[in-house]
Parts: structure tokens; C-alpha cells; sequence
């Protein structure tokens, strides 16, 4: 991994003298793509498969933005680069490194690692390796990396070392910009085609399956009736009907909501309480956050957090993943999502303890 955290930071060091990106002039990502029925093909060259990106108009089923979602008050507008390299490289406590990764949002951090190499000719990652507990080692590099850098490293971190459950949200969670942004990262530092590698490295389970399917994006122009109907008789069999539900699944159908509830009229059962029924281990998992995904990244996001906390001890590269690339953009649509699985301060507060709990609930809001 050491390697290719040296990869990152040689490609950071071009844009270090440049001025950080102002969060308050810049869009951050939307977290939830609109769902509309017109999507935009747009045919890759290497897989000649279509990929739908959903047109970026508002949506009326997405909450504005509560004012209250910074509890972690930065101040962009005084935000000075070199003072920030000069402290992070005077004082490598575990203290100093942790109130300015804190303080910052993720752009900034970036260009302070990015800075921190051209200044001083050591990366960043490798000065917080001896500085920062191990529980807090991960949390800390990916922090200091861009979220494009860091989510393509840690796809290529799943398939070298064959993590299939990280593989499963880390291409579930990806939409519209931001996908092609990990796309292009991942080309650079690993020289791959990203689905491509992903698609290669898959076999023929009913969650691989599902996964290959999903970076296809195959076209499906059935209504929400037709989905539902589909869905109910997959399940009246005496096994249920895989491929019905990668087809259903894959195909992302802009009224997925409207489907759910069809499905739960019909079946007289919630379509999440039959998948997790119906299926089991990495299956489950998949087709679980397949449909927590279609129905809001605030829910999958959610899930994830609870997954990685629940039963005997914590999912830490599950945990740290998911806050790194999510808490900054939907601090209090996570939380509202979490309720339906209890209260999340307080999972986090009985699987975590000292710094780590206390950075980990600060990047989500919850101190």
C-alpha cells in the first residue's frame, strides 16, 4: 500500500502551488444524484457498454440541506497552506495532526499533504505513520488524500488483496461525477481501465453477478408496475430468481421507490425484509445495499456505518472508508437515515474508544 500512497502524492505534487479550493465558492458533490427516466449514454471505448449518468436536475424527493449540518466549524476564508505545513511538520503530535485534519474540509487537506511533499520531499502519509496510533493510522492518511485518490486506491486495494465486501460499496456508492473522476484516478495511478479490472476479477456468484451487471448499467425500460410485478413472481418460485433481481437491480430504475411500494402491496412484505431473507453472506450484502443505494446513498451510507459496528467487534477499514468519503457531504441525512437501526452516536461510542471515537463522531457530527 506504501507504494501506492508514494503514486498518489507524486500526482498531487503538480497542483500543491496552487491556491486550495474555497468551499464556499465551489459546489461540493450532490450526495444523491437526481433520478430522472431520461438518462444520458455516454459508450466507454474500452467496455462498448452503455453508461447511463443521471441528468443533474433537482429533485423532489431529496431534503434541502439543513443549515445545522457543519457542526465542525472551519474557517476557509483565513485558511493558510504553508502555516498549516509549518505546524503539521514543527509538531507531529497525534493531537496537532488530528485538529488540522479536522479543521479542514477535504480539498484543503489534500493540498496540504500535496505542499507538504513539495516542501519538504516526504510524503505526508509517511510522517503520520510515525506519528498516529495504529487505530488511527488509516483514518489519518485517507483524510490528508483527494476523495478521488482515495477511493481509487482503496478499489485497488479490494481487488489486490481480494476484499469482496469493500468492492461491493466502494462501486455501488459511486454516481455521476464523482465516478468518472475515480475512473480517471484509478487509470493514472494503476494503469487499468477501472470496470474493466473490476469486471475481470469477478466470477459468476449471484453478488459478482450483480456487481458486473451494475457497472454495465444495461437499459431496462420496463414501468414500476412491470419491475414490481417482475420482483413478486421471483420470489414465488420454489428458489428465488437471481437474475430477475441483478436485471431489476442493475438497471437502477428511476422510480425505485414507486417499485418498493408496489412490490410490498403485492407481496405484503417490504422488498429489503425479502432480499435479506432470500439471500445470505456476500449475497445478501450486495443485493441489501444494491437497494438501499437505489433508494437513497443517505440509507446505503447508513447501512454501511451500522454493518461495520454491529455484532462482535468493528469493521475499522468499513468505518473509515465510509466516513472519509461521506461525512462530509451528508452529516444529517445519514443521521436520519441511521434511526431505522438505532441511535448512531451511541453504536459508535460502544465499538470505538479515545481519539478515534472522538475523530469519528466529529467528522459526523455527532460531537
Amino acid at each position: 500500500m506504501g507504494n501506492n500512497i508514494q503514486q498518489i502524492f507524486k500526482f498531487a505534487i503538480s497542483t500543491a502551488d496552487q491556491p486550495p479550493v474555497n468551499p464556499k465558492k465551489s459546489k461540493l458533490p450532490q450526495f444523491d444524484e437526481p433520478k430522472t427516466e431520461k438518462t444520458q449514454e455516454i459508450v466507454s471505448e474500452k467496455t462498448k457498454q452503455p453508461i447511463q449518468e443521471e441528468q443533474k436536475a433537482k429533485s423532489p424527493e431529496r431534503e434541502p440541506k439543513s443549515k445545522k449540518s457543519a457542526k465542525v466549524k472551519r474557517s476557509p476564508s483565513s485558511f493558510d497552506l504553508d502555516k498549516q505545513v509549518e505546524q503539521l511538520h514543527s509538531q507531529k503530535t497525534e493531537d496537532e495532526i488530528l485538529r488540522i485534519a479536522l479543521k479542514h474540509n477535504y480539498s484543503q487537506r489534500a493540498g496540504i499533504a500535496a505542499a507538504y511533499k513539495q516542501k519538504f520531499n516526504i510524503s505526508l502519509e509517511s510522517e503520520l505513520k510515525l506519528s498516529v496510533d495504529v487505530d488511527l493510522i488509516n483514518l489519518c492518511t485517507g483524510l490528508f488524500m483527494t476523495r478521488a485518490d482515495f477511493w481509487a486506491l482503496q478499489i485497488n486495494e479490494a481487488l489486490t488483496n481480494k476484499k469482496d465486501t469493500h468492492l461491493i460499496y466502494l462501486i455501488f456508492m459511486q454516481q455521476g461525477d464523482e465516478r468518472i473522476e475515480v475512473q480517471t484516478r484509478f487509470k493514472e495511478l494503476f494503469g487499468n481501465d477501472m470496470d474493466i479490472a473490476v469486471i475481470n476479477a469477478l466470477g459468476q456468484h449471484d453478488w459478482q453477478k450483480l456487481v458486473k451487471a451494475w457497472l454495465k448499467q444495461n437499459k431496462d425500460e420496463s414501468s414500476p408496475e412491470q419491475h414490481a410485478e417482475a420482483l413478486h413472481n421471483a420470489v414465488l418460485k420454489s428458489g428465488v430468481d437471481e437474475d430477475a433481481f441483478i436485471n431489476i437491480l442493475s438497471a437502477k430504475p428511476a422510480k425505485f421507490r414507486e417499485v418498493t411500494q408496489l412490490f410490498e402491496e403485492k407481496h405484503k412484505k417490504p422488498l429489503r425484509e425479502v432480499i435479506k431473507a432470500e439471500f445470505g453472506g456476500d449475497a445478501e450484502f450486495a443485493f441489501t445495499l444494491a437497494h438501499d443505494v437505489l433508494m437513497s446513498r443517505a440509507d446505503a451510507a447508513a447501512f454501511l456505518v451500522y454493518t461495520a459496528t454491529k455484532g462482535s467487534g468493528t469493521k475499522d477499514q468499513m468505518l473509515v472508508n465510509t466516513t472519509i468519503l461521506f461525512s462530509e457531504f451528508a452529516k444529517d441525512q445519514v443521521q436520519g437515515a441511521y434511526a431505522k437501526f438505532g441511535d448512531m452516536t451511541k453504536d459508535l461510542k460502544g465499538d470505538l474508544a479515545g481519539k478515534y471515537e472522538d475523530a469519528v463522531l466529529t467528522l459526523w457530527g455527532l460531537k
